[in-house]
């Protein structure tokens, strides 16, 4: 566990900090009610890579062909396979896997966007954004320029104050967010807050 010494925030700020900073493209978990009447749990909120400014080579790299198919129809076909045989060395009927799928097809879409889900348990998944950049979300709220340069992987060192991966755990991996496709920039959202403001914020997302 991190040494870092916790900051005296105040949670109670922050609701209005993440409706302020975070709530035009994450639906707060803690508030359902402000999804759209009629909208699908999660909410399918896909924002342009132009607009959110970080590494673009995933979605660069999922727009090319393979062959003569899409990214998409590629994926879609290999796992379709995978789950019919898995299904078949299982003995899952064809009943039972529809009941399981619970409507949901196998289907791949491959857009210009990233996809912005829900932050339920966002404690739980660092490191941060599409490409795994940034260790802690205290260090996401930092202005791009301001982020860790590398850190380490392979480890479980937790920093409960700041919330994701100490950077310098006795891991197997330095990640370098200098080699193409790691870039740790783009999503300048709260980016502007005062230190005592990321710290509530922070707080905040630990309990969502």
């Amino acid at each position: 566990m991190s040494s870092a010494r916790s900051i005296k925030a105040k949670p109670s700020a922050a609701p209005g900090l993440f409706k302020e900073h975070c709530a035009k493209c994450h639906v707060d978990a803690k508030r359902p009610a402000d999804l759209d009447a009629g909208k699908d749990w999660p909410p399918d909120l896909l924002i342009n890579v132009k607009e959110i400014g970080t590494d673009p080579n995933r979605v660069n790299n999922y727009a090319l062909l393979l062959g003569d198919r899409s990214f998409g129809q590629a994926v879609q076909e290999a796992t379709g396979k995978y789950l019919d045989q898995a299904c078949k060395d299982d003995k899952i009927s064809a009943d039972d896997l529809k009941k399981y799928r619970d409507g949901h097809a196998n289907v791949w879409r491959t857009t210009s966007n990233y996809a912005a889900r829900p932050l339920a348990a966002i404690w739980a998944t660092p490191p941060y954004l599409h490409n795994g950049s940034v260790p802690t979300l205290y260090d996401l709220l930092l202005p791009g320029d301001q982020r860790p340069e590398s850190f380490t992987l392979g480890h479980r060192d937790f920093d409960p104050v700041k919330v994701g991966f100490t950077r310098d755990g006795k891991g197997t991996f330095r990640f370098d967010t200098k080699v193409c496709g790691n870039r740790n920039t783009g999503h300048e959202y709260g980016t502007k807050l005062s230190d005592v403001e990321r710290y509530e914020l922070v707080e905040y997302l630990k309990a969502n």
